[in-house]
């Protein structure tokens, strides 16, 4: 059938066109030497576009070419365990596009651009041709049931008609580039064979819109299938074709440092002593199963996790709104595909450093050191350690500027074939520098002849709008998240076992509903607002207290200090001072040292414990597995300072 199919799609063609595919297969030759061929090719182009560092601008957009042939060997590779697999199906019949393709893989290649533009449609085909060889195997290539329902033929039979048309396109493309690629580039000027961003872009769109339509028939067949092992199989192959594609080199994690084990420690933490991997960990917590899978699968993120494009994503949105939360989900998601650094921003005068430029790129720094834990150091940070020996420096006491860190970040990126920024809350960087930050990532980004992609998050603070509101964003309001909202609802609603789980039926209905519906796409509020039910012990003061539910966070902050000015002589005392104290303490406080702080300071002769510091404050102040304390979210602080 595949045989059939391609000669139709050939013969749609103008005789001139099909002409250009009279000599690329060789007789004799079987489609494992082509495809073989193919892969050899990819290889070698990519080493070459590593070594030359070719990167092209199309649309705006910095392209890396050597992603996009990663990407082809990975669907070669693809297109290769699919036909060993689909036992139904010759997957010679599919050697005729693969010989273009290798055709124009070999090419000498002066116009950078023109070659970029082309290769991107190449990628697309190569998974393309794997992806339809399962089509084929599984719709095409037997018998139907004989119970199948009579639309089901009719969409196997459109199937095959909009299979044929989408090779058509893509012979179309490879025969129109393999024009170009016949002559030389002297020939081609001679001539005005002169090609654009604009042509290629018209040559590639039927493919795109075939594509689709073959996509959107698999899908209806794909609903009625019987789940036979050979389903099964072709589908897990399926769905792998349509995942992102794993950028991480192994044999950085071999190299050889020459260090024991002490020493390495030593130099990371003369880099950066912050502690990434809890910041993550605290980040992570607690979220619910399934919870931002919606951002996750976001037409916008996913385009900008898989195309071969340094770019940045902007993720912004209302205070509460979860950000750091998604964030950290990204952060989970991308490790197991790319090498990733990541940092979670503070504005505490506690942890200064979680709030300076310098400082974060430095944690950036030491991760990208060690591609692997307790792993050797990467030459470029070696290279400044044994500076310091030339120069009888203890590497500790090396200062870093901002230009040498910037320059370090570079290098360590060109050893990784894609490496990918995480940070989190921008907006809580210094305000003098903040900018400076996300500058010296878009330099690395621009000067690196890695793949590098930026992430941010940040709320919507007009220097931050002013610089990336023209740049890929995602926003998250009330809309976005409301699935996860009503998750969290209800989730802390169990936990919070109101009246001892024997809620009214009416109620159980309305404290969900009501919360959900206040809340705006604020989980800070929802928190706010559960545990001020917590206390109340008749099913007519919770119905009561819904119907006068505090409408912002500002509001329910001044109810709640109202509460604690209303709570008693001491405790009000004691709560101001913890606010005071950690709106300007310069370092982190175990909660049991400040406790037994402000008994000494007060005029009561009985001890303060930890547990009471926490109350007093109802949920303003939190503290963590450590004992450290802290205010519970950025916007405590901000409501105090006012």
């Amino acid at each position: 059938m595949g045989q059939i199919l391609w000669d139709e799609a050939l013969h749609t063609l103008e005789e001139e066109d099909r002409a250009r595919y009279e000599h690329l297969l060789v007789k004799g030759a079987g489609y494992e030497s082509v495809v073989s061929d193919v892969l050899n090719a990819t290889l070698e182009k990519k080493e070459e576009c590593k070594k030359k560092r070719w990167k092209v601008s199309i649309r705006g957009r910095i392209i890396v070419l050597r992603d996009i042939l990663e990407k082809v060997a990975v669907w070669v590779t693809k297109f290769v365990a699919v036909g060993d697999s689909a036992v139904q199906y010759d997957p010679g019949h599919a050697a005729l596009p693969w010989a273009a393709v290798r055709f124009i893989l070999k090419a000498t290649i002066t116009e950078v651009e023109v070659f970029g533009a082309i290769l991107q449609v190449v990628e697309s085909i190569s998974n393309t041709l794997a992806r339809c060889i399962i089509m084929e195997s599984l719709y095409l290539s037997r018998s139907m049931p004989s119970n199948a329902e009579c639309s089901n033929f009719e969409v196997t039979d459109r199937l095959r008609q909009s299979l044929v048309e989408l090779y058509a396109s893509i012979l179309g493309f490879l025969g129109r580039s393999l024009k170009y690629y016949s002559h030389s580039t002297a020939i081609r000027i001679a001539k005005s064979m002169v090609i654009n961003i604009n042509d290629i872009e018209s040559w590639s769109k039927p493919i795109g819109e075939k594509q689709t339509e073959v996509d959107r028939l698999f899908a209806l067949l794909s609903q009625n299938e019987k789940l036979d092992e050979t389903y099964l199989t072709l589908q897990q192959l399926f769905d792998e074709l349509r995942r992102p594609i794993i950028r991480i080199d192994d044999q950085l994690s071999k190299a050889q440092d020459d260090l024991e084990r002490q020493k390495r420690v030593s130099i990371i933490k003369s880099v950066s002593t912050i502690n990434f991997v809890t910041q993550h960990k605290v980040a992570n917590a607690s979220l619910l199963p399934d919870s931002g899978s919606w951002f996750l699968n976001k037409p916008q993120f996913q385009e900008w996790r898989d195309e071969s494009c340094s770019s940045v994503l902007w993720l912004h949105g209302i205070p509460g709104s979860g950000k750091t939360k998604l964030t950290s989900m990204v952060v989970s998601e991308l490790k197991s595909t790319s090498h990733i650094a990541y940092f979670y921003c503070v504005r505490n005068l506690a942890e200064p450093e979680r709030a300076e430029c310098d400082s974060i790129l430095l944690s950036l720094v030491r991760q990208l050191a060690c591609p692997a834990p307790s792993g050797p150091i990467l030459a470029p940070v070696i290279s400044r350690y044994e500076d310091a020996l030339d120069e009888m420096v203890e590497f500790s006491d090396v200062t870093w500027t901002r230009e040498e860190t910037i320059q370090v970040l570079v290098e360590l990126c060109d050893l990784y074939p894609a490496v990918t920024f995480v940070i989190d809350a921008l907006d809580e960087v210094n305000p003098m520098n903040r900018l400076e930050l996300l500058d010296g990532l878009l330099k690395i980004m621009d000067e690196s002849q890695a793949l590098v992609k930026v992430f941010i998050s940040s709320r919507e603070n007009m220097d931050i709008v002013a610089r990336l509101e023209n740049t890929p964003n995602l926003r998250i309001g009330a809309k976005e998240n409301t699935e996860d909202i009503a998750k969290f609802v209800h989730q802390q609603l169990k936990v919070a076992n109101l009246l001892n789980g024997r809620l009214p039926p009416s109620l159980k209905e309305k404290i969900p509903e009501t919360l959900i519906e206040g809340a705006q796409g604020m989980f800070r509020w929802v928190d706010l607002q559960i545990q001020s039910l917590r206390p109340l012990k008749v099913a007519a003061d919770i119905e009561a207290r819904l119907g006068r539910l505090p409408r912002s966070l500002e509001e329910s902050y001044s109810e709640i200090l109202e509460q604690i000015e209303a709570s008693g002589e001491y405790a009000f005392k004691l709560a101001i001072f913890t606010f005071q104290w950690l709106l300007y303490a310069r370092k982190p406080v175990a909660i049991a040292d400040f406790a037994l702080f402000a008994t000494a300071r007060s005029t009561h002769t009985a001890p303060f414990t930890s547990f009471e510091v926490l109350d007093v404050c109802q949920n303003l102040v939190v503290s963590n597995d450590a004992g450290i304390f802290r205010f519970a979210h950025l916007s405590v602080r901000e409501f105090l300072e006012k």
